[in-house]
């Protein structure tokens, strides 16, 4: 069994993960949006600015993710 002491690691853990869905959402929203309003361009063209900006948006996200759980294991580490 797990101990007590790493309940609140997970839990903020888990805080990290859903932000980062929330990032990975955003980018497919973006890449949607993208898309839909560039109809009227090259194929390439549309997908490279979808993807691109969809990737970037997702890199931010990764990035507050790792952020973060740095952060809470510093605490956690910290405190025992």
């Amino acid at each position: 069994m797990h101990s007590m002491e790493a309940a609140p690691a997970v839990h903020s853990s888990m805080k990290a993960n859903i932000i980062f869905g929330l990032f990975v959402t955003l980018a497919v929203i973006w890449a949607v949006a993208v898309i839909d309003a560039t109809g009227n361009w090259e194929t390439w063209k549309a997908w490279g600015l979808a993807l691109f900006g969809g990737f970037s948006i997702s890199a931010i996200g990764l990035r507050m993710r790792h952020l973060m759980n740095r952060k809470i294991l510093r605490q956690h580490a910290s405190a025992k």
